[in-house]
């Protein structure tokens, strides 16, 4: 039941196509993912810390998906549900086999299968990390039960594998260790024994020996947080203090807490993106920690009578720590993402806590079982609303600029869709919005000055693009505009300067190498623009362009030959290509003559 109504709300996606954010790193235009399963990308998989995370296994996953469905983005996408379904059914198995009561267990699996906080985690091709990672989490904790009932070291070696695997996908997994020692309290009960599993009585029964017990864990865990805290700070996704102080942080993760807790009982107002609020009225902060402090202290209190309040409580608050924004990454103030995995402790909470109320208050459990069903029929309705915004990137960036205040990354991201539909008016008002909140967002100032190119606006455009220099001196793709606007102006020689420096900042960038051949060409230089369209093949051998602008400079050298196996490479790559086709006929002829 819970694999079929999973399937029935995530039917949509296979329409859905890749969204403009963040996709492009991870898979459109990611020459080692589109070259599929090779020895040459795995070692890129194994080596290289792009996108900000070493996640060898989700760059494997994304590989595997091109082999599979090539660039049909509905492929890429059933694979996320496909994990997504896999964590459901390992989460409902750890919880009946630790704890075997069957219809709570049902009940959290179908709340973390359901919830629209959950949406984004699946509907995101870009966080497939999300749900792979998630996938090794809840096969660990199985895997870890099977170690308990028989501890010993091949079942333990079996519980090493499935971390290291999801450490593999996302270093998410490196509050796992800690989790598995709340599990032990509950449902576990190693540290208590029970009549129910006296036969684990001489085995682990001290918190010591519990910890010992986890330090190889630990110790990938400090790992895996190490090497992820190295990757984020080389692309420069950590802020510093400067940026987001000490007290704006800790009021953010407060905040952020309660919000969570908010949209778990009322998902409403849902967005990609949450900007970061660095000035918010004190008292939210304030009240957000004396909810946490009253819950706490309630928990507290009733933890030994109803054990798995308290864990999940930890699970929930232990979970959020590497996201909760105490050591920030990125530039958003929370996200519906972080929910996937710390959500389970609160509906543990609320599942075996109603479960209990049920007794005490004396509710038939057909009473328990009608309200049960109604809160998963609404989760689903709004689950299959909200995976609606999901469609595409102008309704996603759309609902998102609507939901939310003074969210420059949805104006950006809304322009740049609505640029791919030609609604250069539209993509034009967005990006000025998104300056306007953040004067100093340089994507929107690049951005700005491409679509002023594209409406002829070339002055505009060379201003919008000396600015968004400013602000990043050395930005390549900044250098590459600026140099096709000034060409566009018939100022090569500038034109020229600015596609060197591009090239120079970003080795290998293949269409600033192109358009500076093809001034070079314009200019009567054909040993430069030789010089650059072969050095623009080494990268790109499989381009059309490249041979056809190659074979004109070599037939104005004279090079018939080598013109001619270059024009007939252009004609070979592209068939339609009637150029090419006239100036073979015209370099035969003349070589005849």
């Amino acid at each position: 039941m819970l694999v079929a109504i999973v399937l029935a709300v995530y039917w949509p996606i296979q329409s859905h196509p890749f969204i403009n954010y963040d996709e492009e790193v991870y898979i459109t235009e990611n020459a080692h993912v589109r070259g599929g399963l090779t020895g040459q990308g795995i070692w890129w998989a194994f080596t290289n810390s792009e996108a900000g995370f070493w996640h060898p296994l989700t760059w494997l996953s994304h590989m595997l998906d091109y082999e599979l469905y090539h660039m049909n983005a509905g492929g890429h996408h059933w694979t996320s549900v496909l994990l997504h379904v896999g964590c459901v059914i390992l989460l409902f198995l750890f919880l009946i086999e630790s704890t075997g009561s069957i219809w709570q267990s049902g009940l959290v699996a179908a709340l973390f299968a359901l919830h629209p906080l959950h949406v984004e985690s699946v509907a995101w091709a870009a966080e497939r990390k999300d749900v792979l990672s998630s996938f090794f989490w809840m096969l660990t904790m199985c895997v870890y039960v099977y170690y308990t009932r028989l501890p010993g070291l091949r079942r333990y070696c079996l519980v090493l594998v499935a971390f290291i695997l999801g450490l593999l996908s996302k270093p998410m997994l490196v509050t796992l260790p800690f989790v598995m020692l709340l599990l032990d309290y509950w449902p576990l009960r190693r540290l208590n024994p029970s009549p129910l599993n006296d036969q684990r009585r001489e085995e682990n029964t001290s918190l010591y020996k519990l910890i010992i017990e986890k330090i190889p864990l630990l110790i990938l865990a400090v790992i895996a947080t190490v090497v992820t805290f190295i990757a984020e700070k080389k692309i420069g996704a950590i802020p510093g203090l400067d940026t987001f102080p000490l007290s704006v942080r800790l009021d953010n993760a407060l905040v952020s807490y309660v919000v969570y807790m908010v949209k778990m009982f009322w998902p409403a107002n849902l967005a990609v993106f949450y900007p970061y609020e660095l000035v918010r009225p004190f008292w939210q902060a304030i009240v957000a920690g004396g909810c946490l402090f009253v819950i706490s202290i309630f928990v507290l209190k009733k933890t030994h009578q109803y054990p798995y309040l308290g864990v999940g409580w930890l699970w929930y608050l232990g979970t959020l720590v590497p996201v909760i924004g105490l050591i920030q990454v990125g530039y958003h103030g929370m996200a519906d993402r972080y929910t996937y995995i710390p959500l389970t402790g609160l509906f543990v909470m609320i599942c075996w806590g109603g479960a209990d109320l049920a007794k005490r208050w004396r509710i038939s459990s057909t009473i328990m079982a009608g309200l049960a069903i109604v809160i998963l029929v609404a989760l689903t309705a709004v689950s299959m609303m909200q995976l609606q915004y999901w469609k595409d990137s102008e309704t996603l960036f759309l609902h998102a600029t609507r939901v939310t205040q003074n969210n420059y990354i949805a104006h950006n991201n809304l322009a740049a869709a609505l640029g791919e539909k030609d609604d250069l008016g539209g993509a034009v008002y967005h990006l000025q919005e998104a300056i306007r909140i953040r004067p100093y967002y340089v994507d929107a100032h690049e951005n700005l000055g491409v679509a002023y190119i594209r409406l002829k606006k070339l002055e505009e455009a060379v201003l919008a693009l000396r600015h968004a220099l400013r602000l990043e001196p050395g930005r390549a793709t900044s250098h590459y505009y600026l140099g096709l606007a000034l060409c566009l102006q018939g100022k090569k020689d500038l034109a020229v300067a600015e596609f060197q420096k591009a090239i120079r900042n970003k080795p290998g960038y293949v269409s600033a190498m192109i358009h500076l051949g093809n001034i070079y060409l314009e200019m009567g230089n054909m040993d430069a623009s030789i010089r650059e369209y072969q050095s623009a093949l080494h990268l790109k051998r499989d381009n059309w362009e490249l041979h056809n602008n190659l074979g004109v400079a070599l037939a104005n050298r004279g090079d018939v030959e080598l013109a001619i196996a270059h024009f007939e490479e252009a004609f070979r790559l592209n068939p339609e290509l009637s150029v090419a086709q006239r100036n073979i006929k015209a370099m035969k002829k003349l070589r005849m003559n």
